[in-house]
Order: structure tokens, then C-alpha cells, then sequence
């Protein structure tokens, strides 16, 4: 049986899962999917006050906000069990946004993780998006339909960054995985796409 490829994938109806999603490019998609007619699922730490702003004026039919720490895998999976239980089904879209660009307690120069024995930059930024997509494939096959996990990585997964190599190092992952995941499309009926934003304004820089 041929599960594939995705085809057109209008978002009206549809239920779309952002983690990231209470700022910057993650609010920005979710505001754009909800404006087509999507159901939005938004998994994220806290909300800023200008994703509170305009979630306050959504009906809970159509939005649902739950609190998530992407490095926990329980936790991320959680939101499959939400999106069942607010929306009646398993999302159709997911969208790993959530990420962080070289903090100051997760960095390749401070090394201030080392006694911890790994990088949490690289849990959020690789692993997270890594196993959001199985899940998503998981959820997916199990609910026999289509759908699309949207990875984003950034203009630093395409040519590198020596003062922020962590974080270019861990978007190199995330675009090499999309490319991996090509197949997904055909033998799956899953679409795995990747974006690389460049530079944008958001909280992202001050965490």
C-alpha cells in the first residue's frame, strides 16, 4: 500500500501542534494557521504577553495552550494527548519551533554544562525536533491519515557560525535530519519539511 506523497494540504480544520509557539516565530505560525481556519495546539514553558493578548480572544474549540518542557520526552508527548483531548484527534501539523541560540547555561565556549555530562542545547535543539517527528509518524499511521511536520532550523544550519558553533552545530542536525526524512513523503504519507529563518526580533535572544 502506497501511503503517499502529501499532496495540496489546506490547513482549514486541521489540527497544527507548534511547540515555541508562546513567541516569536512560533506565535507568528501559529497566528498565521489559526487566520486559515486550523485548530492551533501551542506547547511551550509560558506565554508572552502578546501571544496572551491574542489567545485571550480565541475560542477553546479552535485554540489550546499547554504547558511543555521540550527536553522532557513525556512531556512532548503529552500534547498528543492533549490535541485528543481538546480537539478530539491527533494533530495534523507539527511544528518543533522551540529552540535556543547559546545561552549562557548551555554554550560550547562556557562549557558550564560539562559536570552534567551534555549540552541542553542540543536536547532542545536537535533532540526535541528529532522525536516530535516519531511521534508525529507514530500518531499519524495510528489515526491512518496523512499530515506534515514542519522542522525549522535556520540560515546557521547552512553555513556554520565559529562564535555560536553549538547553535549552528545543532541546526546543521536539524536540516541534515529533514534531508534524511525525504522518504517519509512517499512511504508514509508524511511531508517533512524544514525552514531556515535568519535573523529575527524575538525573546529568543535574551533566554
Amino acid at each position: 500500500m502506497q501511503y503517499g506523497p502529501v499532496l495540496d494540504f489546506p490547513l482549514k480544520d486541521k489540527v497544527v501542534l507548534i511547540t515555541g509557539g508562546g513567541a516569536g516565530i512560533g506565535l507568528a505560525f501559529a497566528q498565521t494557521c489559526h487566520a486559515q481556519g486550523a485548530k492551533v495546539l501551542i506547547g511551550d514553558l509560558r506565554l508572552a504577553p502578546e501571544a496572551s493578548d491574542w489567545t485571550s480572544t480565541l475560542s477553546p474549540s479552535t485554540f489550546h495552550f499547554q504547558t511543555t518542557n521540550v527536553s522532557d520526552w513525556s512531556s512532548l508527548h503529552a500534547l498528543i494527548t492533549a490535541s485528543v483531548s481538546a480537539f478530539g484527534d491527533v494533530p495534523d501539523v507539527y511544528a518543533p519551533v522551540a529552540g535556543v541560540f547559546e545561552p549562557l547555561w548551555s554554550n560550547f565556549w562556557d562549557d558550564s554544562e560539562s559536570a552534567q555530562g551534555h549540552y541542553k542545547t542540543v536536547s532542545i535543539n536537535v533532540e526535541h525536533p528529532l522525536k516530535l517527528t516519531r511521534m508525529a509518524l507514530r500518531a499519524l499511521a495510528g489515526a491512518e491519515k496523512q499530515g506534515v511536520v514542519c522542522l525549522v532550523a535556520s540560515t546557521a544550519g547552512v553555513r556554520g557560525n565559529f562564535l555560536s558553533c553549538l547553535y549552528a552545530s545543532s541546526k546543521h542536525a536539524v536540516v541534515g535530519f529533514a534531508k534524511s526524512m525525504g522518504m517519509a513523503d512517499r512511504e508514509m504519507g508524511v511531508r517533512v519539511v524544514c525552514i531556515c529563518p535568519g535573523y529575527v526580533q524575538s525573546l529568543f535572544w535574551f533566554l
